[in-house]
């Protein structure tokens, strides 16, 4: 059987086009999204702000805006909330089920910056070893 070059070619390229598209598609994951294990009995009055974004290693973190100069915070996000693909973007949803914001979104956030050691108290999964801080803690 006399295979067609042309046709052969063809349909190898659709495969590449088809492969590069859908890995093309793919919002970063997040390898650990830290919620509080209980709602909170009193807020902290800090407000936060800056941009949110996935870190290389699959951290969702505030970065400073331009002109602002200081380290991405690791948010531990309040009880009850989570976080689900939509438009094929990262939403943080709150505990109603309605979707609050977005990676890449300019967000300012109530709380105040926690400890590590603090972290593992308050969430119900202990940090990771490479999640480093600062660590902020998010009213709802």
């Amino acid at each position: 059987m006399k295979i067609n070059k042309i046709g052969l070619i063809a349909v190898v390229l659709i495969v590449f086009v088809l492969l590069g598209f859908s890995l093309s598609c793919k919002p970063h994951q997040l390898s650990y999204f830290p919620v509080q294990k209980d709602p909170q009995k009193q807020l902290l009055l800090l407000q936060f702000g800056g941009i949110l974004f996935i870190d290389n290693d699959g951290y969702l973190r505030v970065k400073a805006p331009k002109g602002k100069d200081y380290s991405p915070a690791l948010v531990i996000w309040p009880y009850g909330y989570s976080w689900k693909i939509e438009n094929n973007k990262i939403s943080i949803v709150n505990e109603k089920g309605q979707a609050i914001m977005r990676v890449g979104d300019t967000v300012t956030l109530g709380g105040g910056f926690i400890p590590g050691y603090f972290v593992n108290e308050i969430t119900s999964f202990p940090l990771p070893a490479d999640a480093v801080g600062p660590y902020f803690e998010a009213n709802p």
